[in-house]
């Protein structure tokens, strides 16, 4: 059954339009066979999540390459929800179980740990033309009931579900953003002039699919020189400063710029605060 359909019958809402022309633009690439020839010369970076067994790497431009993230195909998107819905005598999976039967969680998207983004309709607001979109790390067993941390700019490494972005091309533009301010990089994996290459082609992908003011704040932003930003922690021994670890990352803007203009774009209270359930 279709990835529509299957949205559409069990949880009555449309799978959102930018979503399906970007998956039929090719934007939405998953790990996929490659040429023997070229597979030697493949590289892959930080932000990518390493290919199944048997698979190659990923051969074309995508939207979100530069971050942490893998986009599901239709079938695995479909094979999970099916696997949260299970019939009469059935046992649904673990991570849908703790949720309870009546959450219903549509996830797109996956990070190389495990943890899942997607359409929550149970979370969606009366009249919202679509549901939002929620990050649910892998160990969270159920909403927040208590003991609510402060919030953060990089919310998405705590350990708390959340509303990330109220629609499909708000979540776009908000990680596109956050990658532009951010963005890892390692030179045993790929050598600068691709890793820039790379982060400037996903940030362009997505531009033809947002509204237009949130399309050309991402364009001018992509009109500045990359930075590469070199940050090194040290430890302290007996009075003594020793180097502990090195990280490099890329970057066009400020993060504390990205996440003041994510919230003046997103505009939704709900955003980033910890999930809470009754009782």
């Amino acid at each position: 059954m279709q990835l529509a359909s299957v949205v559409s019958e069990r949880f009555g809402f449309k799978v959102p339009g930018v979503y399906v022309r970007m998956s039929e633009a090719g934007l939405l690439a998953v790990a996929r066979s490659a040429p023997a020839k070229a597979a030697k010369s493949t590289r892959r970076s930080d932000a990518e999540p390493p290919a199944p067994k048997g698979k190659k790497l990923y051969s074309r431009a995508r939207a979100l390459a530069a971050c942490d993230l893998a986009w599901l195909s239709a079938e695995e998107i479909v094979a999970r929800v099916e696997r949260s819905m299970p019939t009469p005598g059935q046992r649904a999976s673990s991570r849908a179980s703790r949720w309870g039967s009546a959450f219903v969680f549509v996830p797109f998207a996956e990070s190389r740990a495990g943890d899942e983004w997607g359409w929550a309709p149970s979370l969606g607001e009366p009249g919202a033309v679509e549901p939002p979109v929620m990050f649910r790390p892998l160990g969270v067993r159920e909403p927040a009931r208590s003991g609510v941390r402060p919030l953060r700019f990089g919310a998405l490494e705590t350990e708390d579900a959340r509303i990330v972005a109220p629609t499909f091309a708000t979540f776009l533009f908000r990680l596109t953003l956050e990658s532009l301010a951010e963005c890892p990089h390692d030179p045993s994996e790929m050598d600068l002039a691709e890793r820039v290459a790379m982060l400037r082609g996903s940030a362009r992908a997505v531009l033809d699919f947002l509204p237009a003011e949130l399309s050309a704040r991402l364009d001018r932003v992509l009109d500045l020189p990359v930075r590469k930003v070199m940050v090194r922690t040290l430890r302290e021994r007996g009075g003594k400063f020793f180097r502990a670890s090195e990280t490099t990352h890329l970057s066009l803007v400020g993060t504390e710029w990205a996440a003041r203009i994510v919230r003046e774009e997103l505009e939704d209270p709900r955003i980033d605060q910890p999930l809470r359930v009754d009782g």
